[in-house]
């Protein structure tokens, strides 16, 4: 089920999951602004910082919720996928900080 993360709040995400049983989860949410850092809108700062981590935290949440209310239900198999980026492990790019940063957050988180 499709659904546009870059304004979507914890308690829609939790709604999401509430509704139903999911088996397989795949986040594939990002956002990379090519612009130097230091020339970066602060609102296009925020809303790449909001879509490449929030989603991911939200969903972690919310859909693990979800995986362990149904585990038992006939040998019920789950899976959560959340796509990063081989920037994450790239030193920063004058053109792509906040991505990477944002990026890696992912791969640690």
């Amino acid at each position: 089920m499709p659904h546009d993360l870059s304004k979507i709040k914890g308690e829609q995400v939790k709604e999401i999951f509430d509704k139903r049983r999911y088996s397989f989860v795949v986040n594939n949410a990002g956002r990379m602004q090519r612009a130097k850092f230091m020339d970066e809108d602060p609102a296009d700062l925020q809303q790449s910082v909001h879509l490449n981590i929030r989603p991911y935290v939200l969903f972690s949440k919310y859909g693990a919720l979800n995986f362990l209310k149904h585990l038992n239900e006939h040998n019920h198999k789950v899976a959560m996928i959340h796509t990063a980026s081989i920037m994450s492990d790239l030193h920063t790019m004058p053109w792509s900080g906040v991505y990477s940063g944002t990026k890696r957050f992912n791969d640690i988180f």
